[in-house]
């Protein structure tokens, strides 16, 4: 085994611990959606698209605002020091607003551990079922944790259209 399939290995077998984010976070963050966008969605979103849904560098305080307020729980995937991926639940509503990973992270099942954990806490605060409104990048993977797709959707960001598809999924309670 080469050093580079030993930290393929590595990636997928450790357990990345999952914890609530706090404002200190929210530079890392940013930097996960950021690189998420520009390496995941490329081959989905036009360099346009790309630019106005990603975060500039300014978007740090709102993420730090954000992870100050009641309405939201976010959470991050840690690896040694280094936030690998975040999700944020509105329980008040009943929706995933967000759930991205750093691009040599994807398809390590991060992802799938921040989503259920997010549920988990919808759960417990009463939801029965979530929504969310996800890039056509990451239907498939929606799918297959068990959320179906409702209907396509579109938002307008800085001007640029951007096409979504809104999911739902029951909860076990």
């Amino acid at each position: 085994m080469d050093g580079a399939d030993e930290v393929r290995e590595r990636r997928v077998v450790r357990e990345r611990p999952v914890g609530t984010a706090d404002a200190d976070d929210a530079a890392a963050i940013v930097e996960v959606k950021q690189t998420a966008i520009g390496e995941l969605a490329a081959s989905t979103y036009t360099p346009t698209e790309q630019a106005a849904w990603s975060p500039d560098d300014a978007a740090e305080t709102a993420f730090r605002d954000a992870l100050g307020a009641d309405a939201f729980q976010v959470l991050v995937a840690d690896d040694g020091g280094t936030i690998v991926g975040y999700g944020v639940l509105n329980a008040e509503a009943g929706t995933v607003d967000a759930l991205f990973v750093r691009p040599f992270w994807a398809r390590t099942g991060i992802a799938t551990r921040l989503l259920s954990h997010l549920e988990m806490s919808a759960a417990v605060a009463g939801c029965t079922a979530l929504s969310a409104v996800v890039s056509l990048n990451a239907v498939p993977f929606y799918e297959t944790v068990g959320y179906e797709r409702v209907e396509p959707c579109s938002r307008t960001i800085d001007g640029t259209e951007l096409d979504f598809v809104r999911m739902r999924k029951q909860l076990d309670t």
